[in-house]
């Protein structure tokens, strides 16, 4: 037969003791769930907050690409995220067009390419090359890879330390009186232009001198088959970088 334990009733002591450790402990618990909602909070936020700096600072981030208000005419079309200055003069470029104008044309190919190839805020990285869409069709591919390892060579590096905003960008653009008479022989043919010179200025940065950047060059621009395109590229004065050239 088994024996059975009789239970002792709790004194009224002991059962207030005990409800009170049991309130302690649920406080515990309690305020745990608290501190771990408060400490994730916290990390999300701080998560949130370096994502946001970054993008704010231009470094290692990615600008989108505004389709939106896209510019473009019979001829050309203007370069991603373009800058105050580029869109001027492309809606100049546009207005020649209009006119069948061809200096004019030759004139704002030049200054539209100038105010998007020597501008960085705008651009993610050395991949991204401004203004080939005024280089000479067939060779803008090659003027393309020669500038990442000319003036595009060193960009990525610009971006990380001084933040894309920071960076060059061209405020405007002087050109020289047209001259005609220039050409250009590509695979076996003649094309004939004009040929002009060009200046420029940017605007002020406190991260960067901009006076060591290339600032005056010289362009040969020829009617390809109705398109006026550029040929070449080249420097002149105390410029940095090498010469870029579409001829064979």
């Amino acid at each position: 037969m088994t024996k059975q334990t009789k239970r002792v009733p709790l004194s009224p002591e002991e059962k207030a003791r005990r409800r009170k450790a049991k309130k302690v402990n649920n406080n515990i618990t309690f305020g745990i769930i608290i501190l771990s909602v408060v400490v994730i909070a916290f990390f999300i936020f701080n998560i949130f907050s370096i994502g946001l700096k970054k993008s704010e600072s231009g470094s290692g981030t990615t600008l989108a690409v505004d389709k939106g208000q896209k510019l473009s005419n019979d001829q050309y079309e203007i370069g991603n995220n373009p800058t105050d200055v580029q869109k001027e003069y492309f809606n100049e470029l546009s207005n020649a067009v209009e006119a069948n104008d061809p200096e004019k044309i030759a004139e704002y190919v030049v200054k539209s390419f100038v105010s998007d190839y020597y501008t960085w805020t705008n651009k993610d990285g050395n991949y991204e090359v401004g203004g080939v869409q005024y280089i000479f069709g067939t060779k803008f591919t090659a003027f393309q890879e020669e500038a990442r390892w000319t003036f595009y060579s060193d960009l990525d590096l610009y971006i990380t330390q001084y933040g894309r905003e920071n960076l060059i960008e061209v405020a405007s653009v002087e050109t020289s009186q047209l001259q005609p008479g220039a050409t250009s022989t590509i695979n076996g043919e003649e094309y004939e232009g004009y040929y002009l010179e060009a200046n420029w200025t940017y605007k002020d940065s406190s991260a960067i001198d901009v006076s060591k950047f290339q600032n005056r060059a010289y362009f040969v621009v020829v009617n390809n088959n109705g398109r006026y395109e550029i040929t070449e590229v080249q420097p002149l004065g105390n410029d940095l970088t090498g010469g870029e050239t579409a001829n064979e």
